[in-house]
């Protein structure tokens, strides 16, 4: 096996900071309104790829030449990353002050102040910023405030304007998907009622029948049904027939059927009952598996209000009575998805809402997957379900057009639990300014202005990025003013924040800096790099 380098002390930190820089310089140049587009090639494609977020970057960065220094980009790579899954957002931030703090804390070692004091005083004002931000967050004000937070987050104008009216409308917790589309488009579409992943057991339950029966039957709607959940599978008649003459002895009868699976013979006499007006029906069958499907069935149950009947708990579907049937307002299916409006919004509904909610709050920002689900569940439940359709003349402009609305349908509902902070790096200074009354002892204080100076970092890049200002004149005139004033580079002047619309996340503002400073003072303390000869390949941050 070859044997592998280790570099030790300032060496390996060195030359680690190097490739620290380098990712980070190219990560900074998309903070801020006004950022600038990156164009990378690639082997699968004919035409580069055009980004202009950090988190994509950080995940097609795929190496530096020298070993050393792409440890450090690596790590930094690791640190975008994390703040993507976490927030979603801030993704440049994190990147802008781990290398300010990293750039800051080098210089005073270098000028003989003791690791340890300068560790311990950069934690301890990272936590007191934390404290800060915290406070400083209040809720936000209307749908303008709802609209600026989404222009900051996704720089697109026409796409701000859907994706602020789609959260004001329908709330955080909102479920949104995405439709892509191979031309200019924008547009939302708002659905009535929750939606969940099934596919009509039978085009013969379609009014909407399509040419191809084969690749998609068509779709079905109903209104005013009643609905029966089966957990099961249902294959035979004994099971069927004593639920379709308690539906055929009711004046208009309609029903909802939801099961695992249904066999030939039971499908067959639905559709034949359907057909011949007996009772007009939607047989659906849920395509998630496990205990996703489970689920599936318990929101169905407290939406409609019918009695789950749960074939491994040993129910039986021949022995329903009209007790367990529920209602449904509106019912639509097709190949693809089951829609379903409740009848009311009643105490069984909020009573689980409230129930998801709280777990939701239990969960940590790193459990993504968890959360996503469980806000998709909630949005069902609460009837905040939309589709938000996407288009563009290339598949470069489009998929640029998905990225920020991805970026936006995750920033935005953390930003209406958490608050919102000023935008434009702002946030940042008011919050250094308060460092100046934390007293720590001896060098302690050192690393009190390495944050104090770091956290000037964010400010001074977008006006960089703005390419019209120099970045330390334009901070000392928005200091000079009383009230809170930022930098418009779009328009290239100073206001009052609040005249600018300029907001973020607060939730986002705190995990960027928490991320940055752990990165960057992990990077400082490293104090010896073992680097193999053949590491293994990895493309995951």
């Amino acid at each position: 096996m070859p044997t592998p380098e280790l570099l030790l002390g300032q060496v390996a930190r060195d030359r680690m900071k190097h490739g620290f820089d380098t990712l980070a310089h190219l990560l900074a140049l998309t903070l801020g309104p006004s950022p600038r587009t990156i164009l990378a090639t690639s082997y699968q494609r004919d035409l580069p790829e055009a980004f202009d977020d950090a988190a994509t970057i950080a995940r097609r960065f795929v190496g530096m030449p020298n070993r050393a220094e792409n440890a450090g980009a690596m790590l930094l790579r690791n640190l975008v990353w994390r703040q993507h899954q976490r927030s979603s957002d801030g993704c440049a931030i994190t990147a802008v002050l781990a290398q300010a703090l990293l750039a800051e804390s080098h210089r005073m070692l270098a000028a003989g102040i003791s690791l340890a004091a300068l560790r311990a005083g950069i934690e301890q004002s990272v936590a007191s910023v934390l404290e800060t931000l915290r406070g400083a967050a209040r809720p936000l004000a209307g749908d303008e405030e709802l609209q600026a937070l989404v222009k900051s987050i996704c720089s697109d104008q026409p796409l701000s304007l859907l994706v602020s009216e789609l959260f004001d409308l329908l709330g955080a917790e909102a479920a949104i998907t995405i439709e892509q589309f191979a031309a200019p488009y924008l547009d939302r579409d708002y659905i009535e009622g929750g939606r969940w992943k099934a596919q009509l057991a039978s085009g013969y339950f379609a009014q909407e029948p399509t040419d191809q029966p084969a690749v998609s039957p068509g779709r079905a709607i109903m209104r005013d049904a009643a609905v029966v959940l089966f957990a099961g599978n249902i294959q035979t008649l004994d099971d069927l027939v004593p639920l379709l003459e308690l539906l055929a002895a009711a004046e208009h009868p309609k029903l909802l059927l939801v099961a695992r699976h249904f066999s030939e013979l039971v499908l067959t006499t639905l559709v034949v009952n359907h057909q011949r007006d007996i009772v007009r029906t939607i047989a659906v069958e849920l395509r998630e598996l496990g205990e996703r499907c489970d689920r599936d069935f318990e929101d169905l149950a407290a939406l409609t209000g019918a009695q789950l009947i749960d074939q491994q708990a040993g129910d039986r579907l021949g022995n329903i009575g009209r007790e367990q049937f529920g209602r449904a307002r509106r019912v639509e299916a097709d190949h693809q998805e089951l829609l379903v409006s409740g009848w009311r919004a009643g105490a069984p509904v909020r009573q689980r809402i409230l129930s998801l909610q709280e777990r939701l709050a239990a969960l940590a920002p790193s459990e993504r997957e968890q959360r996503e689900e469980l806000r998709e569940r909630i949005g069902r439940l609460s009837h905040g379900t939309a589709t938000l359709k996407i288009g563009a003349s290339s598949e470069i402009e489009r998929e640029m057009l998905q990225r920020r609305a991805e970026q936006c349908l995750r920033a935005v509902p953390a930003a209406m639990r958490s608050g919102i902070l000023p935008g434009g790096g702002v946030a940042y200074l008011q919050a250094a300014e308060k460092l100046a009354d934390l007293a720590l002892s001896g060098e302690q204080n050192y690393g009190v202005a390495a944050v104090r100076r770091a956290l000037e970092a964010p400010f001074r890049q977008i006006v960089t990025n703005g390419r019209m200002r120099d970045p330390s004149a334009t901070l000392a005139e928005v200091r000079r003013h009383q009230e809170i004033w930022g930098y418009d580079a779009l328009r290239n002047r100073i206001a009052p924040v609040a005249e600018l619309g300029l907001f973020d996340s607060a939730e986002t503002l705190c995990e960027a800096l928490r991320t940055a400073a752990s990165g960057a003072l992990m990077a400082l303390t490293t104090e010896a790099l073992v680097l193999k000869r053949n590491p293994e390949m990895s493309y995951e941050p």
